[in-house]
């Protein structure tokens, strides 16, 4: 267990270059949309954790048990797992219409580190505009 973690650990470095010392600026609200048993929630919420704590992100991060939202939640139907931040998918996807429970799959595998960071800063600089 402990050299999992470690692995996890050297394959996120990488060089900070988000900051959100910007007065007036409210914090993100992120939120990583998963169940019990998603192997992808559990990493990324490991890696998500991992990048706004190095980047010093002034967030809300939450996680959302998909298996818990009632009926009418507009969350229901996004696959795990999902990070929404402000309510806007990370990714750009739109919401599915349909809302059963189902696995998220990410073209290239679970994001890095790196490509956390680096949408992270696309929709730091967007919701700047």
């Amino acid at each position: 267990m402990m050299v999992a973690g470690l692995l996890l650990l050297a394959s996120c470095e990488y060089e900070p270059r988000i900051h959100m010392d910007v007065p007036g600026m409210h914090p993100l609200k992120i939120q990583l949309l998963g169940f019990d048993g998603c192997p992808g929630a559990t990493v990324l919420e490991e890696r998500l954790l991992e990048v706004v704590s190095h980047e010093h992100l002034d967030a809300i991060v939450e996680y959302v048990d998909l298996q818990s939202l009632p009926p009418d939640d507009s969350r229901r139907g996004w696959g795990s797992p999902t990070i929404l931040v402000n309510g806007v998918d990370l990714y750009g996807e739109s919401r599915p219409a349909d809302q059963a429970l189902s696995c998220r799959l990410y073209e290239a595998g679970w994001p890095s580190c790196d490509e956390l960071e680096d949408r992270l800063h696309g929709q730091l600089v967007a919701s700047r505009r």
